[in-house]
């Protein structure tokens, strides 16, 4: 429930930025990221930016009763390799107990629908990929990955896709 709660607040802060003026949609993402995670601390009062977690520093991450309940990388679209180093860059960042991750995505190319086509196929050619996508609106699918680590423990992982228009 909580992980769902997350996803929404991240997906309406999405929206928003998409909506924004050109001004906001032209922000680094570093600054993006720093939009998505002001809904997040409103909830839940412990999400922060780059923060270390097992083998490195993630973009967002929630800590709560000693435990994460999220742990999110976000990138710039930048192709499918990209992608693909990014969906590792987010496993490396996961330890044993973590098991719900997002990966989100801004584009600022032209052809969104295909960038969003490209985030749910692209995952089913990593090699820790286990199944889906499970599509959880129009751009936004759900994964299951193992961990790099123990092939046998599982992970959620979400990607969620941001349209913010070309420069």
């Amino acid at each position: 429930k909580q992980y769902e709660d997350i996803l929404g607040l991240v997906r309406g802060a999405g929206r928003s930025i998409e909506q924004s003026s050109s001004r906001t949609r032209t922000l680094e993402e570093e600054a993006l990221r720093d939009m998505l995670l002001v809904p997040l601390n409103a909830h839940f009062g412990a999400a922060t930016g780059e923060a270390f977690n097992f083998n490195g520093k993630t973009d967002m991450l929630i800590r709560h009763q000693g435990g994460n309940l999220f742990v999110a990388e976000c990138k710039i679209w930048g192709g499918d390799k990209h992608f693909l180093a990014a969906i590792d860059q987010l496993l490396s960042y996961l330890t044993w107990r973590d098991t719900k991750a997002a990966l989100i995505v801004f584009n600022r190319n032209v052809g969104f629908s295909g960038v969003v086509e490209k985030a749910r196929q692209l995952p089913l050619q990593h090699p820790n990929f286990i199944n889906g996508p499970v599509r959880l609106d129009e751009t936004s699918s759900r994964f299951t990955f193992s961990l790099p680590q123990d092939f046998a423990r599982h992970v959620t992982l979400s990607v969620l896709a941001f349209d913010l228009g070309p420069n």
